[in-house]
C-alpha cells in the first residue's frame, strides 16, 4: 500500500497548541512532519478576516498549510486591497500592522512590515483562475 505525502487531522486546539508548539494566544492550524493539524474550533468557527464566509476560510486554511507542506513560508500583503496571499496568516488578520503585532514576540517566518497595508481575504493562490 502507498503511503501519502501529507495527512490532514482534525485535532483539540490543546492538540494542535502542542503539536505545533506555537506561542500565540490564538488558535491555530499548522504543518509538521508530513501531517496538517487543523484546530477544530478553526474548522468550525472561521476566521473574521474571512467575515462569516466559513466556505472560503476552510479552503484558505487547507491551501495554506498545504502551501507549507510544498515549502512556501509566509508573506505579507503587497498591497492595499489587493486580494491576500494564500500564505498570509489570514487567520490572525489581512492587516500587516496587525500581523507584524501579533507575531512580534513569536515570529512565524519572514517579519511583517509595519506598513499600513491591508488585503482582502482570499482562500486561493490565483485568486485570478475561474473556479
Amino acid at each position: 500500500m502507498t503511503q501519502p505525502d501529507v495527512r490532514i487531522r482534525l485535532t483539540a486546539t490543546e492538540t494542535a497548541r502542542a503539536t505545533c508548539g506555537l506561542a500565540l494566544p490564538y488558535d491555530t492550524s499548522c504543518y509538521l512532519n508530513g501531517a496538517v493539524y487543523v484546530s477544530a474550533p478553526r474548522w468550525f468557527r472561521g476566521a473574521e478576516s474571512f467575515a462569516g464566509d466559513l466556505e472560503g476560510y476552510r479552503n484558505y486554511l487547507i491551501n495554506h498549510e498545504i502551501g507549507h507542506f510544498l515549502g512556501h513560508g509566509h508573506e505579507p500583503c503587497p498591497a492595499n486591497g489587493a486580494p491576500a496571499p494564500v500564505m498570509m496568516q489570514q487567520t490572525f488578520s489581512v492587516s500587516n500592522d496587525e500581523l507584524a503585532a501579533i507575531t512580534a514576540t513569536a515570529p512565524q517566518g519572514p517579519r511583517i512590515p509595519r506598513d499600513g497595508r491591508t488585503c482582502v481575504a482570499n482562500p486561493w493562490p490565483h485568486p485570478e483562475v475561474p473556479r
